[in-house]
């Protein structure tokens, strides 16, 4: 005979307290947590583009998937970023974090990614005022060591090792439009959003990116160059429009 004390059974009014709800409530916030830092850091993440920076290629409210894996996953606790499938190339779509963003310390860090999960994405802690987002879409136009030269607002590129500057497109792996409109006749050159641009050599880890809309994206011409951490992702598809489905 099975004593009364026991009965492996729990009272209803035990099971269903507000503190037992209240528990497995959070262990399962905690796991789709966990769960969702797994996939945004290691395998893929949302992308929204809001600008017009990167047309004709992208058109503002369109939506991306983009994947850390290509370059390596970046573990922002530890500032820290994962071996890549393969190095970043020219001609890229990359998901970057311009020079103008500052670094945030170790507290930000460890809270940021339950800002982003509790916004769904939609915000960080390093976003500003000014800026919407802390990351952006742009085009990888020189790796470190080549030599990087713009006239006419098209990129010409000297690698490392070599004596001949080659324009942009001569190293894009696909082919893309850019846009260039021609400033005013009292606008220099080498005027913010000129046609043209100091010659800069890069470092041994130093990137130059560029937007395909010349005449007013912001990019390294601004801002300066980016590290390979700065690299968040490469762009994978864009799966908003659905009517522009597909690789970018």
């Amino acid at each position: 005979m099975i004593s009364r004390s026991s009965r492996g059974y729990t009272a209803y009014h035990q099971a269903s307290s507000p503190v037992r709800i209240a528990r497995r409530l959070l262990g399962f916030v905690l796991l789709v947590f966990v769960l969702h830092q797994i996939v945004v850091v290691f395998l893929i993440q949302s992308v929204v583009h809001e600008t017009v920076a990167m047309e004709p290629t992208l058109q503002p409210g369109e939506r991306f998937f983009a994947t850390p894996l290509v370059y390596g996953p970046r573990i922002r606790l530890f500032d820290a970023v994962l071996p890549g499938f393969r190095a970043p190339a020219r001609g890229d779509l990359a998901i970057v974090r311009p020079g103008y963003v500052p670094r945030i310390g170790v507290a930000a860090r460890i809270a940021d990614p339950f800002l982003r999960f509790f916004t769904l994405e939609h915000r960080r802690i390093d976003d500003g005022d000014v800026w919407d987002s802390s990351l952006q879409i742009k085009r990888i136009i020189g790796l470190p060591g080549d030599t990087i030269r713009i006239e006419r607002f098209i990129a010409y590129v000297r690698p490392a090792g070599t004596q001949e500057f080659a324009p942009e497109s001569a190293f894009a792996a696909r082919a893309y439009d850019i846009i260039t409109t021609e400033r005013p006749a009292a606008w220099r050159p080498l005027d913010p959003f000129g046609a043209a641009a100091e010659v800069v050599t890069l470092g041994d880890d130093e990137y130059f990116v560029l937007s395909d809309n010349r005449s007013e994206g912001l990019d390294s011409r601004h801002w300066g160059t980016i590290t390979k951490s700065d690299l968040v992702g490469r762009l994978w598809i864009r799966y908003w429009p659905l009517s522009r489905f597909g690789r970018p």
